[in-house]
């Protein structure tokens, strides 16, 4: 088990996340379980469970809550933010690794380079130029990365402020008193 947390502000309420392995994060005192069905949110002082299935159905403590055009938005809108977002998060680590591999390997033809030196008539300047390519060809995509980090951390915002509004707006979510 691995934790990272996450600090983000949204709106007027501050959450903490700790992924703790690939099918659960928590949300300061909510812990948010993922799995082929849906979204199942626990909270940690009481009992009470929240679930909103993959079609978008809200459940809380095994009964099912009608709920009206707005309220179906928001649910849907928070259950497609939470997928969209875990799998943006798995991508962005995934480049950010191959980028970290390729900066590895940067420093392995500098290794190279030098060798080529001794050996050929290359040149410190020819190595040179060749550091300087390969840096700004993984700059990019590190700035590249970073955007996409960057609208990550908006789209944890827009979950952030779903979430809070489905408990503002749907009555039942407002009777547990998750605060």
């Amino acid at each position: 088990m691995f934790i990272i947390t996450i600090p983000t502000l949204a709106g007027h309420r501050h959450y903490n996340y700790s992924i703790l392995d690939g099918h659960t994060f928590t949300m300061d005192d909510i812990e948010v379980d993922l799995d082929d069905d849906g979204i199942i949110l626990y909270y940690e002082y009481t009992d009470d469970e929240v679930e909103i299935t993959e079609n978008y159905e809200l459940i809380i403590n095994d009964e099912k809550i009608e709920l009206n055009a707005e309220q179906g938005e928001l649910v849907r809108e928070y259950h497609t933010l939470v997928y969209d977002i875990i799998e943006e998060a798995v991508q962005i680590g995934i480049e950010g690794g191959k980028i970290g591999l390729a900066g590895a390997g940067m420093g392995l033809k500098a290794i190279g380079g030098v060798f080529k030196l001794l050996l050929t008539s290359y040149d410190e300047e020819d190595l040179e130029d060749e550091m300087e390519r390969e840096e700004r060809k993984l700059e990019k995509r590190a700035e590249k990365l970073e955007d996409r980090a960057d609208e990550l951390e908006e789209k944890v915002e827009d979950m952030e402020d779903a979430f809070d509004e489905m408990f503002e707006t749907i009555p039942e979510l407002r009777e547990l008193d998750w605060d």
